[in-house]
């Protein structure tokens, strides 16, 4: 990938926020790990029921809710942006609590799909901190996902993604170092799709994030 050059970013002194602030998120997951091997362990069930999840969840300050759930609280003026049912899984900022939501339209979650809740979770935790940050009369923009060029062009929603990708590429396991990987972002399907949606002096401030992700995490 051209045009990336990254010797001088060692001088940046503006910090990424972290999502491990937010308290709750690791025990959350590493309950629901340990209750899955447990469970395998003894029954040779290797997944949760929203039952299950919704419990460890409560234990941990995150709100594990069903679809119909989610729409029932969701305001008419904002149906139009509510992923579809079939999305299975997605997470949230309850505007209310400013705590995360996970929606569950599933019924059955493995270790894959708890690996994914918690990597939304992450990028929910982002939001959070960024919330918390702003004066109380500041209120954060109602986003429509939908419109990806505003979505993905919002300055929360820039660090927030910019992390996501990161963590799909820490993830992976298939790099041995940053600069490696941001000479690979086009093996991530995200970031593919917010190059497209996004001017270039956008890209150029994503490219800054997931670096300093990148290095914080990698």
């Amino acid at each position: 990938m051209k045009a990336l050059s990254f010797n001088n970013w060692n001088m940046i002194t503006e910090a990424v926020i972290e999502w491990k602030s937010q308290v709750g998120l690791s025990e959350f997951y590493n309950d629901a790990i340990e209750l899955i091997e447990l469970k395998s362990d003894r029954s040779n069930i290797d997944y949760l029921l929203i039952s299950e999840l919704r419990t460890i969840g409560d234990n941990n300050g995150i709100d594990v809710v069903t679809y119909e759930e989610f729409l029932d609280e969701l305001p008419d003026e904002l149906m139009h942006t509510a992923p579809p049912k079939r999305a299975g899984l997605f997470a949230m900022v309850n505007p209310n609590t400013n705590m995360p939501i996970v929606v569950v339209a599933i019924s059955k979650m493995h270790k894959r799909e708890i690996d994914y809740i918690y990597h939304m979770l992450k990028h929910e935790a982002i939001h959070i901190e960024q919330f918390s940050r702003r004066p109380d009369n500041v209120k954060h923009a109602e986003l429509d996902p939908t419109n990806q060029s505003e979505y993905f062009s919002n300055k929360d929603e820039v660090m927030a993604f910019s992390h996501s990708i990161a963590d799909m590429i820490r993830t992976s396991g298939m790099y041995s170092s940053v600069e490696d990987a941001m000479h690979h972002l086009i093996d991530i399907r995200l970031y593919n799709t917010i190059k497209k949606s996004v001017n270039a002096k956008i890209l150029k401030r994503y490219h800054k994030y997931i670096y300093m992700y990148l290095q914080n995490e990698l």
